[in-house]
């Protein structure tokens, strides 16, 4: 049975000491619990910080995952690792909230995970590439670098028309196997909020 539960999030878990979070922002985020499909095809808890307006959103998402028995490698709060966006993709750690910037592009703008409006999963099935933009059958890069590669067929990876894809999409989320032409980013997903848009400026 699925089970999730929403409270308020520490102000020690959602403060990036290199980055403070608007406080503005800090305390609108939740802390998500949950149950969902690992990779063993058991059930395992998660947990994962989000902006209050997007979790109801999360949870349907969430929720078709275990209903369609999607599996993820592993949930965790971005506080375990530092903040360190690099160390939680390479250990293929699904996740929200984390104030930092752009990964790859425009290294100087907020990433729209510092909001809570934004998640990855699996970033090992659904790596970020850097796209030539001069030639597209180039690749530059692959992000988290220990990724090996992309195929639709292995569990946990998303691709287009995905069920899980495709509910994000008709909330109203951008996912980054679509709205992009580089980099292609088949992890994440990311929701504009009216009232975020002054710190993407």
């Amino acid at each position: 049975m699925f089970q999730h539960s929403i409270v308020a999030a520490p102000a020690v878990l959602v403060q990036n000491p290199a980055m403070p979070t608007p406080a503005e922002i800090a305390f609108r985020l939740v802390l998500i619990t949950f149950n969902h499909w690992n990779m063993q095809g058991e059930l395992q808890d998660g947990k994962i910080i989000l902006y209050d307006e997007v979790a109801p959103e999360f949870i349907q998402i969430i929720k078709k995952a275990h209903e369609t028995r999607f599996p993820f490698h592993r949930f965790a709060l971005m506080s375990e690792f530092g903040w360190d966006d690099h160390e939680a993709c390479r250990q293929n750690i699904s996740a929200g909230h984390n104030m930092r910037l752009f990964s790859l592009k425009n290294a100087t703008k907020m990433s729209k995970h510092g909001t809570g409006t934004a998640w990855d999963f699996n970033p090992i099935q659904n790596p970020c590439w850097d796209i030539n933009p001069d030639d597209r059958t180039i690749i530059n890069g692959i992000y988290p670098d220990n990724a090996t590669g992309y195929n639709p067929c292995i569990p946990g990876t998303l691709y287009l028309g995905h069920p899980i894809v495709q509910l994000a999409i008709e909330l109203g989320y951008a996912w980054g196997g679509a709205i992009w032409k580089d980099p292609l980013d088949l992890m994440h997903f990311q929701k504009a909020l009216p009232q975020h848009e002054k710190y993407f400026k």
